[in-house]
């Protein structure tokens, strides 16, 4: 047997983590964990002695690493920082979504921009600095959406401080109790700001004592935190709310090494168009330059150009700053600890050496073949996606949130992703692989449409998270095989076109409902169904149409095994 490949984690990992490093997708970690007794989601976290379950089905040998800086680039570049010195805090805003966190913060920079993200929620980790010499704060807004779940713990592990907004009107939510947990599974100091107290009729005290019952006690309850009513609309309390954040920093002030190499942490990463990767890094410890080389997981480059989340263009920057960096020759992974090293060599030197340590294309994969051959044996519906996103954060909130949503009737298969805009390999990949293709704030250009159609594939975009996994949601529920169908339209076929091997192209006038793309079909001759498939496209005339309705003589491209012939009828179901 071949030598078993060292693989080093920390005493809990997410179940998410460990399937990308032994190469699986997370349904089939989830299945094999079932299997064993184990139920789990992407998201949850799994002991060493479980993932080492999983590490002997696959010839792996796990070792315990310590969980800070685990992903440290290099270890020798900076030694641990002893020159320490004052810093900004690092001030996290969390909340359910809808409860104002975004508005605050742009009270705070006198800017209005809340109405800027899609459907009214934060969809990426945004920061800013704010003040003046040593009274700058550092804020850092996560989503509220369910969704981001990865995003807001990221966020959690970067602050020096949480400020948990919630609404006087609506209380205590979900996403609160998850930010709570958050708190005190990291220790976190908290301020709560009682938002929207401006409204008429809201008592903050209702607020204080539903969170009592998560416990969190008010200070003027006799709790030990600090609560404080706000109006994020119209500025009532925020300079006290402010005036704490620096004295909460005070009992336990933020501190950084100014003089070593820099070092940071990677809040979001993306591709943009004319310029390449950038990353939005938060500095922890020393500066970065114009020139210096960096390195982050398996990406080196050389820093091009800093840029301030104002827009503001620096040619350093320090300790708590939040900078754009232009210059990476990879788009590096979200929440990846990014390091300034001494030059190219030693960019290259460590690159090679994370291809050896996360080399994953070598893995003995013997066992996923068979694994993924004996789910197929199980006769299971699968969803099969191709997901492009605009950044990182993104798409490993839409990812979590997609493989959550897997149910033990319905396989959820994610082909590929990736971050910019959908091009032809993603098209192609989509038509060989029967995979919807979905876009998320992704750019998706007439040429590529164009192309899309003629391969009739099914594709997908988004501005809004949560109407994307609605969607998702209800193509799983649409292929439950214990899920009754509903017959929502039939149509008598008066031409046949065109067969071949799974794709049919036939004519004729729907008698009843309506029928759209998509539709599951059964064909019937003599009163008997002699063969079933999808509906994949409609023609009325010469032009595509996204409904034919009773009355209406259409054209139809069906996937099928089944040649219709005139007299048929096709039966619509849903």
């Amino acid at each position: 047997m071949a030598d078993k490949r060292i693989i080093s984690i920390s005493q809990t990992i997410k179940l998410r983590e460990l399937a990308r490093i032994i190469n699986l997708q997370s349904i089939e970690l989830i299945n094999f964990l079932v299997a064993n007794g184990i139920n789990a989601t992407p998201n949850d976290l799994i002991d060493f002695e479980t993932a080492s379950l999983v590490a002997e089905e696959y010839n792996l040998e796990l070792r315990l690493i310590e969980q800070l800086d685990q992903d440290r680039p290099s270890k020798q570049t900076n030694t641990i920082p002893q020159t320490l010195e004052s810093r900004p805090p690092i001030v996290v805003i969390m909340g359910h979504v809808d409860h104002g966190k975004t508005t605050l913060l742009d009270y705070i920079r006198s800017a209005r921009v809340a109405a800027s993200e899609s459907g009214g929620i934060t969809q990426h980790i945004s920061s800013y600095q704010i003040g003046e010499a040593d009274n700058k704060i550092t804020f850092i807004d996560t989503p509220g959406h369910e969704a981001f779940g990865a995003l807001r713990a990221h966020g959690a592990r970067l602050t020096d401080i949480v400020i948990l907004v919630v609404a006087a009107d609506d209380g205590v939510k979900p996403q609160t109790k998850e930010v709570i947990e958050l708190v005190k599974s990291n220790k976190l100091p908290l301020i709560v700001a009682i938002n929207k107290i401006d409204k008429p009729s809201v008592d903050s005290s209702k607020v204080k004592q539903e969170l009592s019952e998560q416990g969190i006690i008010a200070e003027d309850w006799g709790g030990d935190t600090p609560m404080l009513d706000i109006s994020a609309k119209t500025g009532q309390g925020i300079d006290q709310l402010l005036e704490l954040i620096h004295l909460v920093n005070q009992l336990n002030p933020a501190q950084a090494d100014y003089k070593i190499h820099g070092e940071g942490i990677v809040l979001e990463s993306e591709l943009a168009t004319g310029q390449g990767p950038l990353a939005t890094i938060l500095v922890r410890h020393g500066n970065f330059k114009i020139g210096d080389y960096i390195v982050s997981g398996k990406s080196w480059g050389k820093i091009r150009s800093i840029t301030g989340t104002d827009g503001q263009s620096l040619k350093q920057a320090l300790p708590s700053m939040p900078v754009i960096l232009s210059g990476l020759k990879d788009i590096p992974e979200f929440a990846k600890w990014i390091e300034v090293v001494p030059n190219q060599k030693a960019a290259k030197s460590w690159l090679e050496q994370t291809s050896k340590d996360f080399d994953i294309t070598k893995l003995a994969t013997t066992e996923v073949v068979d694994f993924k051959k004996a789910l197929q044996k199980q006769n299971r519906p699968e969803l099969r996606l191709l997901i492009k996103a605009d950044s990182q954060g993104s798409l490993i909130a839409i990812e979590d949130s997609i493989l959550r949503l897997a149910s033990p009737d319905v396989d959820i298969v994610i082909v590929d992703q990736g971050i910019g805009p959908i091009n032809e390999t993603d098209i192609r990949k989509s038509s060989s692989s029967e995979a919807l293709l979905i876009g998320f704030h992704s750019k998706f250009s007439s040429p590529m449409i164009k192309l899309a159609k003629q391969l009739d594939i099914e594709y997908k975009t988004y501005t809004i998270i949560y109407e994307l996994i609605e969607d998702i949601e209800q193509l799983v529920k649409e292929l439950s095989p214990d899920r009754e169908k509903q017959e929502v339209a039939k149509l008598q076929v008066k031409g046949v076109f065109y067969t071949k091997s799974g794709r049919v192209v036939t004519g004729g006038e729907v008698v009843e409902g309506t029928i759209t793309p998509n539709l599951e079909l059964r064909i019937y001759r003599d009163d008997q169904m002699v063969g079933e498939g999808k509906l994949l496209s409609i023609q009325v005339g010469p032009d595509p149409v996204e409904k034919a309705e009773a009355g209406q003589e259409c054209g139809l491209a069906i996937q099928s095994e089944t040649k219709t012939e005139i007299g048929d009828q096709i039966i619509f179901l849903k």
